[in-house]
């Protein structure tokens, strides 16, 4: 009866899903932001869901892993976020810790470790472009629903030839009405900011540490495991019937 029972479990084992490594990304920066291009009446092509970020005089690091485009992984971060945009600025500092979110990569960009460490100025790359799924409810996206097409470059836009500063153009196709990025940016912008209305701009420091686990299993992998299992199974029931 012992064997029996050790070749079922061994089965069922077999046939549970295994969880892949964890990930884990660590960003602390710290810099100017200049955000322009969001508000229909003052974009050049009207639309709302367009805009252009330009992150300048960058300090700190970003380490980023990022997972295959197939594996299905769930995150939870902590972090922090506060800004400063003009005197009258009333732009929340924004903290917290052990939430979960979905962001899921539509393959776009490569799997693998990406440090960019703009103190020392080491990049594994200085140009790129993603396709990111923004479906969580979370503190600092404040609910946004939205696919978000971007696109960056490190570069430097002054005198100074130090290669620190980042320009990011957003393509917005939001899944809501109200809940997506660009409601939020016209949010603020309507806040005592410094600027002229469709643009904020300011100092920032961002500080994330996130972490996923995926439980996805591939299907080659599934169809292998679901094998080893019957196999258990019919072991089972040959001893019985001897």
């Amino acid at each position: 009866m012992l064997k029996k029972t050790g070749v079922l479990v061994f089965g069922l084992m077999v046939l549970a899903p295994t969880a892949h490594a964890a990930y884990l990304t660590d960003i602390s920066l710290s810099g100017n932001f200049a955000l322009s291009g969001f508000n229909p009446y003052i974009d050049t092509d009207s639309n709302q869901f367009t805009y252009n970020l330009i992150l300048s005089d960058l300090t700190g690091y970003a380490h980023v892993q990022i997972p295959a485009a197939s594996e299905t992984v769930s995150w939870v971060s902590s972090g922090s976020f506060s800004a400063i945009a003009g005197p009258n600025s009333i732009i929340p500092l924004t903290t917290w810790s052990n939430e979960a979110f979905n962001l899921e990569d539509f393959g776009s960009v490569a799997p693998g470790n990406y440090t960019f460490d703009f103190s020392s100025q080491e990049y594994t790359t200085t140009s790129g472009s993603s396709s990111l799924s923004l479906t969580s409810v979370n503190h600092l996206l404040a609910g946004v629903d939205s696919l978000i097409n971007v696109d960056y470059q490190i570069t430097a836009l002054d005198a100074d030839g130090i290669l620190n500063d980042v320009v990011v153009s957003f393509l917005e196709v939001p899944n809501d009405p109200v809940l997506n990025l660009s409601n939020l940016i016209n949010y603020f912008d309507s806040l005592p900011t410094s600027g002229q209305p469709g643009s904020i701009d300011g100092t920032f420091t961002f500080n994330l540490l996130a972490e996923s686990v995926s439980n996805d299993v591939s299907e080659p992998m599934t169809m292998s495991l679901i094998g080893f299992g019957l196999v258990g199974l019919i072991g089972v029931r040959r001893r019985k019937n001897t």
